[in-house]
């Protein structure tokens, strides 16, 4: 699951969440590596206020599953 909606299900699911904590505990597990400098904040920036975000994140989640139903029914066979 990208950052972005495992932090939005966070937030929404829980009450009184420090996301620069949260973000500091996520970030090493899911970024493999890519350090979260010092005095930054990437939920600030991070565009649930937008108009039909919510469509747009979980229609972002189900087009990579058409996307494998499709390669399996193309493929099938030739990956057996």
């Amino acid at each position: 699951m990208p950052l972005s909606g495992l932090i939005d299900q966070i937030i929404h699911s829980s009450e009184n969440v420090d996301i620069v904590e949260l973000l500091k505990h996520l970030n090493p597990k899911i970024m493999l590596g890519i350090p979260l400098l010092d005095g930054t904040n990437p939920a600030s920036c991070f565009p649930r206020f937008t108009i039909g975000y919510e469509a747009t994140c979980y229609s972002y989640l189900w087009s990579e599953v058409f996307a494998a139903d499709i390669f399996v029914s193309k493929f099938q066979d030739d990956l057996l």
